[in-house]
C-alpha cells in the first residue's frame, strides 16, 4: 500500500484563511515534534520546526522556530518566509508558494524568475533531531545564492518569550556546526549545513504575532533570536541539494552526541530520509497483513500513521506511553486507556500495548492510575 498523501496547490493557498487553519504535524516518537501551517506560518506558541521534550516524553521545549529562505538572483531578492505582527506580514513567502504536499512528511515548492525551490521537513525518529532537506533548481542565466535565517527560542512550549527578559545566548562556530548555549533555562542547540557558510549576527525577530493563541485568550506575541544566516551559492544552470540539521537537549554533551549520531553529508540526508519515510511504509504494511480483508484507502491510511504518533518513549524505549494529544496534551491515564484498543491493538502493537500497562503500574496506587503524569521530573 502506497503513502498517502495530501496535495494543495497555488489556488489552495492562495485561500489565505483556509489555508492558515491547515496545519500539519510530524513527530519522532520522543514526544517532540515539528509543526506549522502549510503556508509555513506559525500561528500558535506551540508552532516550531524543532519542538524537543528534553526529559521525553515531557518538558517540551520550543528550540527552531522556522526557517526562513531569502534567493538573491541578479540583484534581486525574493523572500520566502512568512510572519505575522500585528498589523501587517514580513515578509510575505507565500505569494511566491506553489504547492505544499504531505506525503508523509511536508514537502514546500516556491517558485521566482525561474528558480525553483522545494523544501522538504522530517525528524529522525527518537532523536531531538529535526532536518530541512532542500532542492534548489536555477534555471537562469545567473548565479545566484540563498540564504537560510534560522529562528530559535530555547522556552516551554506553553510559554512566549519577551527580549527584555532573557539574554542573547552564546555563540560559537564549530567546524562544521554553530552552537548556541543558553541560559535560563539552560540548554544547547547545534545547527549544521551541508552546503556554504555561516553568516553570524547577532539580532532578534520581536512581537511575532500567533493568531490562535490570540483567539484563545492567551500571550499572543512572541520574540525569537535571529543569530545569522547559512548563505549557499548555486551556479547557473544547475540544482543543488542541501541539508540543514537541528539538534537540542539540556545537556550540552547529549545534544553534541545527537549531532554527531547524524549524517553530515547530503547523500546521508537522503539515505536517512528514505529511511523514515519506509518506517512509515511498514506501518501501514504491518496493518493490512493483520487485517487483509480491510479495504486500503487514503483515510485509512492516515489514521494509521496518525495512531504511530501517539506512541511515545523515554530515550532507551524503557517506559512507552501515549501521548493525549497534539500539540499540548501530555500523558493522561484515562485517555491512553481509552484509546490503547485503537493505537495498538487494531494496528497490531501487543508488545508495545503490553509495555504501557507496566510503565502504569509503576504508578498505580491502590488499584488506581494516575488520570495525569505530570511534566514535572514523572511526577
Amino acid at each position: 500500500m502506497g503513502l498517502p498523501s495530501i496535495s494543495l496547490d497555488r489556488s489552495a493557498l492562495a485561500d489565505f484563511e483556509s489555508a492558515v487553519k491547515k496545519e500539519w504535524l510530524v513527530t519522532n516518537g520522543l514526544g517532540g515534534y515539528a509543526s506549522s501551517t502549510v503556508i509555513g506560518l506559525n500561528t500558535r506558541k506551540y508552532h516550531g520546526l524543532l519542538v524537543a521534550a528534553i526529559h521525553p516524553p515531557q518538558d517540551r521545549r520550543v528550540f527552531l522556530e522556522k526557517l526562513d529562505e531569502d534567493l538573491v538572483s541578479g540583484g534581486k531578492t525574493y523572500r520566502f518566509g512568512i510572519n505575522e505582527f500585528a498589523d501587517t506580514f514580513f515578509p510575505k513567502g507565500q505569494e511566491f508558494l506553489e504547492k505544499c504536499l504531505i506525503s508523509p512528511f511536508p514537502t514546500y515548492t516556491y517558485t521566482a524568475d525561474k528558480i525553483t525551490v522545494r523544501k522538504t521537513i522530517f525528524m529522525a525518529y527518537q532523536k531531538n533531531c529535526t532536518i530541512a532537506f532542500y532542492n534548489v533548481s536555477n534555471r537562469t542565466r545567473n548565479d545566484i545564492k540563498m540564504r537560510v535565517f534560522p529562528l530559535v527560542n530555547w522556552r516551554n512550549f506553553h510559554s512566549v518569550t519577551r527580549r527584555s527578559q532573557v539574554s542573547s545566548p552564546e555563540q560559537r562556530l564549530q567546524a562544521d556546526a554553530v552552537k548556541l548555549g543558553f541560559r535560563e533555562p539552560k540548554a544547547t542547540l547545534f545547527l549544521r549545513s551541508t552546503e556554504g557558510k555561516y553568516n553570524l549576527t547577532d539580532t532578534w525577530t520581536e512581537k511575532l504575532y500567533l493568531r490562535e493563541e490570540a483567539a484563545r485568550g492567551e500571550s499572543c506575541f512572541d520574540d525569537c533570536y535571529q543569530p545569522g544566516c547559512f548563505e549557499i551559492d548555486i551556479e547557473r544552470k544547475t540544482s543543488k541539494d542541501i541539508g540543514i540539521t537541528a539538534t537540542a537537549d539540556e545537556d550540552e554533551l547529549q545534544a553534541e552526541r545527537t549531532m554527531k549520531s547524524l549524517p553530515s553529508t547530503i547523500s546521508g540526508i537522503i539515505s536517512l530520509n528514505e529511511k523514515e519515510t519506509e518506517r512509515y511504509q511498514k506501518l501501514l504494511d504491518g496493518f493490512y497483513i493483520l487485517h487483509k480483508t480491510a479495504p486500503s484507502s487514503d483515510w485509512l491510511n492516515w489514521m494509521i500513521l496518525a495512531a504511530h504518533s501517539f506512541i511515545v518513549s523515554d530515550f532507551l524505549e524503557r517506559e512507552k506511553s501515549a501521548i493525549a494529544g497534539y500539540h499540548w496534551f501530555g500523558v493522561w491515564g484515562r485517555d491512553t486507556f481509552v484509546s490503547l484498543p485503537g493505537l495498538m491493538l487494531l494496528t497490531g502493537r501487543f508488545e508495545e500495548a503490553r509495555e504501557i500497562f507496566l510503565t502504569f503500574e509503576r504508578y498505580c496506587k491502590n488499584g488506581l492510575i494516575p488520570n495525569l503524569i505530570s511534566e514535572d521530573a514523572g511526577s
